[in-house]
């Protein structure tokens, strides 16, 4: 670990060089942890109030994704990561994020979606924030922004083979302001004389009520299910806790498993059903899925810990002769 916080200092550091980028690759590759301690000291870095460290952090990050490939593309493919990511660049959570960092975390996330396919979640966040009426920025927005680091004694940038820069989709609008552009034609035509104008307005009534309808529902749905997920993640976490595991093994529990599974099929869902709703409930979700995380955490830890069948039956007779 001291190695590798070592070179992620020399990395992160604004003026550093392609060789410091590249000696923390290899460095955290050699580590059993590495990906995963890597990606979460760069989180810590891409939070710096230094927007200098912030930007070169995940210039950093994103080399590591294209040089490391599956190492550090399956922990930034999942959503204890990308949960991070969304809480930078969703107003809610970033008021004093400098706007270059929260852009930089845009493109980034952007070109993940389009280059990591083998990643869909990292696709599903992509989707979930442009229908909330998140702005994208169209290309590039940093000179260095898809570069990975070049060879040591390289002394100019030249463009990677890997470069690969997906057509960014045009800006969308949130659904606040389609529906406010909506209002101000209705009432355009209704203001209006002309008979075919009354038509029209009749069917954009009708059009927006049914919107309006469906959105409700997927509101109820929403709520719904957040509802249950919580019901779900409680549950497991008493059970756990109340769990022996000396004389039981964690993995062969039916009820644990159902709801472990429950839970880790649930994660996508509501991703899902948050983008088609107000942003209001984001904050909610994320609040959801950090739960599961930490749920998911705390089952992991007593899965390594667990007997082996043979000394948990032992355990067990032991503690029935006691």
């Amino acid at each position: 670990m001291a190695a590798l916080e070592r070179s992620l200092e020399m990395a992160t550091k604004p003026h550093s060089s392609d060789i410091a980028v590249e000696t923390f690759c290899d460095t955290l590759m050699k580590e059993p942890q590495g990906p995963k301690d890597a990606v979460n000291m760069l989180l810590d870095k891409i939070r710096s109030p230094n927007i200098d460290v912030a930007l070169r952090s995940l210039e950093v990050l994103d080399v590591a994704v294209y040089k490391c490939n599956n190492a550090i593309q399956n922990v930034i493919g999942k959503f204890r990561f990308l949960n991070e990511l969304i809480k930078m660049v969703s107003p809610k959570y970033h008021e004093n994020r400098p706007h270059q960092v929260v852009l930089h975390i845009l493109s980034y996330v952007q070109k993940w979606a389009h280059t990591l396919p083998q990643e869909p979640k990292i696709n599903e966040v992509y989707l979930m924030l442009r229908k909330q009426g998140i702005v994208f920025p169209e290309g590039d927005v940093s000179s260095r922004a898809h570069q990975p680091p070049m060879n040591s004694g390289a002394k100019t940038r030249t463009k990677p083979k890997y470069n690969i820069t997906a057509p960014p989709p045009g800006p969308r609008d949130s659904p606040l302001e389609r529906d406010k552009r909506k209002s101000k034609l209705l009432q355009k035509l209704l203001k209006s004389n002309d008979p075919n104008d009354l038509m029209k307005a009749n069917k954009l009534i009708k059009k927006m009520v049914d919107e309006d309808a469906r959105r409700t529902e997927r509101a109820v749905k929403l709520h719904s299910e957040l509802e249950t997920t919580k019901e779900n993640v409680q549950l497991l976490s008493d059970l756990l806790s109340n769990f022996d595991i000396a004389t039981n093994r964690v993995s062969d529990d039916e009820v644990i498993q159902q709801l472990l599974t429950t839970c880790k099929e649930t994660r996508p869902r509501l991703v899902k059903l948050a983008a088609e709703v107000d942003e209001d409930v984001l904050g909610d979700v994320l609040s959801t899925n950090d739960d599961i995380t930490r749920v998911l955490d705390q089952y992991n830890g007593m899965l390594a810990k667990q007997p082996t069948p043979d000394q948990a039956a032992h355990n067990q007779q032991q503690q029935q002769q006691q």
